[in-house]
């Protein structure tokens, strides 16, 4: 109230007050802290958090770009170079499949250990090798489809097209067969059988 008995708003960070200066407040508005007779705002930067009752902010911990609380289960966002896993975010290296890149700022996603853990690779068959549907940078070949790759376990790769062959026996010896494909093929043994791989 003013002295000529005239109601005046309090100063716009105070809940209460006994006059319309900062210095003025008796309580606070949500969001303020009373500190030396004033409400102040706490503005804490990036990877901070207020502390309303210290009056003051706090670092997040390590692990945390921004957060809720200061430990490590508080994060709202990680910090680079970790993941989530449930509630708290962790090093990349501690999750099975990834790794740290360290020009990167994300987690990197291995290739070639026969687990897709994430969208970060198109497939994962369990090796570096090319032509085999799943090359070396674990993307999926032209006319492949891989499929089935999950947390426990690698992607399954095959050819789009049926491969066309044709045999044919040399008219001079019988025991001389012949056998064509149209496109090349690569011939893999086993102790079974033999694999057909197309080379693409």
């Amino acid at each position: 109230m003013s002295p000529d008995g005239l109601c005046v708003f309090c100063h716009e960070s105070c809940g209460t007050c006994v006059g319309p200066n900062l210095d003025d407040c008796v309580s606070c508005k949500k969001r303020y802290d009373f500190l030396d007779g004033k409400c102040i705002k706490l503005e804490c930067q990036i990877g901070w958090l207020a502390d309303h009752d210290a009056v003051e902010c706090v670092q997040c911990h390590e692990s945390c770009h921004t957060c809720m609380t200061t430990s490590a289960s508080g994060c709202m966002i990680c910090a680079e170079q970790t993941l989530r896993v449930k509630i708290a975010c962790v090093p990349c290296e501690s999750v099975e499949g990834f790794y740290t890149e360290p020009t990167e700022p994300e987690c990197q996603e291995i290739c070639g250990d026969g687990i897709k853990v994430s969208d970060l690779i198109e497939c994962d068959d369990g090796n570096l090798d090319p032509l085999d549907g799943c090359n070396e940078l674990c993307e999926v070949e032209q006319s492949f489809v891989c499929s089935g790759g999950s947390p426990f376990s690698g992607d399954e790769c095959y050819y789009r097209e049926p491969i066309t062959w044709f045999i044919s026996v040399a008219p001079s010896d019988i025991t001389k067969v012949t056998i064509q494909f149209d496109r090349d093929v690569i011939i893999q043994k086993s102790k079974r059988h033999l694999k057909l791989a197309v080379v693409v």
